[in-house]
């Protein structure tokens, strides 16, 4: 559940991470939209990213993409738009330092709301578990921007690097094996 109250920038500055009260299981369906719909956003591809929505949504009929397309760049031209607030506060004359990075929850609600009706709207119903993906991967986003700018964690070698040699396991049963890592993206494609 990565908000404000979530995310810790630790002395040393390493990210911490606390409260994975938000927990789930994403079909390998999803996971593989997922891995187009991400590397279509970084090319600013939106007919991409209509078709990745497409294929993890449940539809009965034939979908417009050049139309949704459309429709889902002026949802994500908000989404990039988003300013986070930043309050930052001395202790003991400048000795310490305290900073609060946060997204307005209602506007972030409503974006991630947006990408939804946009979608409902073209004839499409998504999985519950993209919305929830969504809005922790716009505020992963927004902290990103702020403590580390000159990073672009999607196109970033040393991420790829780290995906590519992960161990990712899956079982016919669907549990994943104490300590394995579930799905494994590699150019957009899960491997087994």
């Amino acid at each position: 559940d990565v908000h404000g109250g979530n995310l810790l920038v630790l002395e040393d500055g390493r990210i911490g991470f606390i409260d994975f009260g938000i927990v789930g299981k994403v079909p390998e369906k999803v996971w593989k939209a997922l891995g187009l719909l991400t590397q279509s956003f970084v090319e600013s591809d939106y007919n991409g990213v209509a078709s990745a929505l497409v294929s993890m949504g449940a539809t009965d009929s034939k979908v417009d993409i050049n139309k949704f397309s459309k429709e889902i760049e002026q949802v994500f031209n908000k989404i990039l738009s988003m300013e986070p607030t930043i309050t930052m506060q001395s202790y003991d004359y400048g000795a310490s330092l305290d900073a609060t990075i946060a997204l307005n929850d209602r506007e972030t609600t409503e974006l991630v709301l947006q990408v939804v009706e946009v979608s409902d709207r073209n004839g499409l119903k998504l999985p519950r578990e993209f919305g929830l993906l969504l809005k922790q991967a716009l505020y992963f986003d927004r902290y990103q921007k702020i403590l580390a700018p000159s990073l672009d964690p999607l196109r970033d070698i040393r991420v790829k690097s780290a995906l590519k040699e992960a161990d990712f396991v899956y079982t016919e049963d669907n549990e994943v094996p104490k300590g394995a890592i579930r799905g494994k993206i590699i150019d957009t494609d899960i491997i087994e």
